[in-house]
């Protein structure tokens, strides 16, 4: 750790998991990080249960597709599919 490190250098991670998510929080979890993105243009389109976590598409407010990005259930880690 060099000069001017501290834990404030680092953002809170989008979830932190106290048990298996459900469709709701992993809505909240793409929603805060598409606030993260600070692009009005964004939000989430179709989400689908895919067993050990969600698969969320981010589309346009015209409904084109711009990711599907995919949640992890014990986790909640955010990740692109693509």
């Amino acid at each position: 750790m060099g000069p001017g490190w501290s834990a404030r250098n680092y953002p809170p991670p989008f979830h932190q998991a106290k048990g298996p998510l459900g469709e709701n929080d992993a809505q909240a979890v793409v929603e805060n990080y598409l606030k993260s993105t600070r692009n009005p243009n964004l939000e989430i389109g179709k989400m689908i249960d895919v067993g050990d976590a969600f698969e969320t598409e981010i589309v346009t407010k015209e409904n084109s597709l711009v990711d599907k990005v995919r949640v992890d259930k014990k986790s909640g880690y955010i990740r692109s599919i693509y």
